[in-house]
């Protein structure tokens, strides 16, 4: 740990960076941060025992002149782990968490931290992203869509986890992330934080872009049964009742296409003409 921080004061935003072996990306993830307009936030750098070069960039300038950010240096027990370790350190009234391979885009925080604050019966925001390459090139965007707890156990709604921010609070009710989830951590967060009451809201706005390369966990096919076996035990934990049996996922999909047409004439944009539509 690489304590530089005023332990007096409380920042608004509290992020957490998790960084295991990205040292490649990881001064594009800080640097989106620090262009960020909205600068009354404390950044929590966690990282489990990089081997790639990652801890000389923790020693630059960009890094450690700057009193908001922390390194924590220390073994877990994976993504969620190093998450729940995280915000259990920072304690800030609004949260946000970002891969050290991902950005987030100018503007995000100022806006997304701007409607929690003025919408204090909201308690997670999310808003849409844009995925990217391992050079940074734009391949497509990436849509949320509204909270349905039997869609997302069913692998029929996307959370764009660059572009989410919840309360503190959020993170308490819902138990923090589960632990022995490998795969699927943040949709499981999302799916615990809405089942136990919180409200959320999608916003029409771009706030993340996330990077998809040869070694990453969304590009690798291997994880895709792993990623089933969870939707199912989720399925089993989080829904009872009238729940339990819920539409099929051809009714998910139209309901999901019917809920977002901009969305729908933009992947058909993309598809037949080869583009992302202005």
């Amino acid at each position: 740990m690489l304590p530089k921080s005023d332990p007096t004061h409380v920042p608004t935003l509290g992020i957490v960076m998790l960084n295991w072996n990205q040292g490649r990306f990881l001064r594009d993830a800080v640097e989106s941060i620090l262009a960020q307009s909205f600068t009354d936030w404390r950044l929590q750098i966690v990282d489990p025992g990089s081997a790639d070069g990652s801890r000389a960039l923790y020693e630059m300038p960009f890094i450690a002149d700057d009193r908001r950010i922390e390194v924590l240096l220390e073994p877990d027990d994976g993504p969620s782990d190093g998450l729940n370790k995280g915000f259990s350190k920072l304690r800030c009234p609004y949260s946000y968490y970002l891969n050290a391979d991902d950005r987030v885009i100018p503007g995000a925080f100022s806006e997304a931290v701007g409607y929690l604050k003025s919408h204090p019966s909201v308690d997670m925001v999310m808003g849409h992203g844009v995925q990217i390459d391992a050079w940074g090139h734009v391949m497509r965007r990436v849509y949320s869509d509204a909270f349905d707890p039997w869609a997302y156990v069913s692998g029929k709604a996307v959370t764009v986890q660059q572009a989410t921010f919840f309360r503190q609070r959020v993170f308490e009710q819902a138990g923090g992330f589960n632990v022995s989830n490998k795969v699927s951590w943040d949709g499981e967060f999302v799916l615990a934080a809405g089942m136990s009451g919180a409200s959320m809201h999608v916003l029409n706005r771009t706030w993340g872009e996330f990077r998809v390369y040869g070694g990453t966990i969304t590009s690798d096919s291997s994880t895709r049964a792993k990623a089933q076996r969870e939707l199912a035990r989720m399925r089993d934990q989080y829904l009872t009742g009238n729940l339990r049996s819920g539409p099929s996922p051809i009714m998910l999909e139209a309901r999901r296409r019917l809920a977002h047409p901009i969305r729908s004439m933009s992947i058909l944009t993309e598809k037949f003409l080869g583009r992302l539509p202005a």
